[in-house]
């Protein structure tokens, strides 16, 4: 406790010195709330048996004994600090000698979250211990740890195994414990069940021509017409007859599939696709992406640049593998979360994923940092079915116009 209690007040220090020495005012002076700190001893084991609390957690670690922090799971209530929480656990794992990793659905959450944290961590030269992602870029940093998994692929292909001798490595395994904000993160849909599927890409002027010549056929393109290609000839010399025979296949049907195909032209004249509330530009789909590029060029997007686009859809796809999302977790020492719906998780999931799963046979409940809840929900009040959608909308303006009177804030959701 007592070197918890120091990484928190060197953080109250950090973060308030320059509001505090303004006005010498100890109420500006901004500390974890009890709560958070309760949290973070649950994570440590406190309140278990003798051999597995905190003490006897920092005494094993000094003496080099192995030591296994129980996964464990932590409900906290919206607006409750899991950002603070999870910054400081990261801090002491990181200062004991752990890799840490933090994981959260959102980019922009996710960055934001540990640039909140980054000066406090540069503190004691510990920003390299931490990484905080998404689930695809903590998948792209494993795949790559002993070598570049791309480098690797195309030099199988191009059958140049002394190069990729030399991209491989030997990594030292350290011991890790990955950290995640929301246990949503196991669920969503992108991740139990999906692989995330690198790709290396190579560039070819002949692969750009096939592309180019796909595109201004694309009313009546077959596999047979890209076969006949003298720049498919030359492709195959360099690729094989088998891999460029499945090429000719995906492009005809990548094509096919481009109508209807949802993507967000962005300003910087990229395509991009939205994901948890940010445009995500990283990711394609199949040859699908590139012919998007061409599109947006044929419609005369003044946005997107000619030279650019070349670049995208001159490059080969080269597949490096399925890695399953679900799998990564596994990899650590230990998984530990916080999130604010563990209450709401079915026995299923609880049981099943949780559990057999992940491992994670511990859970706590942590109270409100706000104290008790005071909502009250009458059905037969605070329901209302009308007659016609102008009524739904007029009793919905009468509703924001009543608060805005009692000068409350109002959220309207659709």
């Amino acid at each position: 406790p007592s070197f918890l209690a120091k990484i928190c007040a060197m953080w109250t220090i950090h973060y308030s010195k320059k509001i505090y020495l303004q006005t010498l005012d100890p109420m500006n002076l901004t500390e974890p709330h009890c709560v958070q700190i309760l949290t973070i001893f649950r994570f440590l084991g406190v309140g278990e048996e003798a051999k597995s609390n905190a003490g006897t957690f920092f005494s094993l670690f000094r003496n080099g004994d192995s030591y296994k922090i129980p996964n464990h799971l932590c409900e906290v209530v919206t607006g409750g600090g899991k950002s603070i929480i999870l910054g400081i656990t990261s801090t002491l794992l990181a200062l004991l000698g752990f890799k840490v990793h933090c994981a959260c659905y959102s980019k922009i959450l996710s960055n934001r979250d540990y640039n909140a944290f980054k000066d406090f961590w540069e503190l004691f030269d510990i920003q390299s211990e931490i990484q905080y992602s998404t689930m695809s870029e903590l998948a792209e940093k494993m795949i790559n740890e002993n070598g570049n998994v791309r480098e690797l692929t195309e030099n199988l292909y191009l059958k140049n195994s002394s190069d990729g001798k030399k991209s491989r490595r030997k990594v030292e395994k350290s011991r890790s414990i990955l950290l995640f904000d929301e246990v949503d993160v196991f669920f969503q849909k992108d991740f139990l069940g999906k692989t995330y599927n690198p790709v290396a890409t190579p560039w070819r002027e002949g692969m750009k021509s096939l592309m180019k010549f796909a595109w201004s056929s694309k009313e009546s393109l077959e596999a047979s017409m890209l076969t006949q290609k003298t720049e498919y000839k030359t492709l195959e010399k360099e690729f094989g007859s088998e891999f460029m025979s499945d090429l000719a296949g995906k492009i005809v049907n990548d094509l096919e599939d481009v109508s209807g195909h949802e993507y967000v032209p962005t300003s910087d004249g990229r395509i991009g696709y939205r994901k948890h509330g940010s445009i995500d530009t990283g990711t394609y789909y199949g040859y699908i992406t590139a012919f998007c590029y061409l599109q947006e060029l044929e419609r005369k997007n003044q946005k997107f640049n000619q030279a650019y686009v070349d670049k995208i859809i001159g490059e080969i796809h080269l597949n490096c593998g399925n890695f399953s999302y679900a799998e990564i977790p596994k990899s650590y020492e230990a998984i530990l979360g916080v999130t604010g719906t563990l209450s709401s998780l079915t026995k299923e999931e609880k049981d099943t994923i949780v559990k057999d799963m992940y491992g994670i046979k511990k859970t706590t409940i942590a109270p409100s940092i706000y104290g008790d809840e005071d909502l009250v929900f009458e059905k037969q009040n605070h329901i209302k079915i009308l007659k016609d959608k102008d009524s739904f909308h007029q009793e919905i303006q009468k509703s924001i116009l009543s608060n805005i009177r009692s000068e409350r804030s109002t959220l309207v959701f659709f």
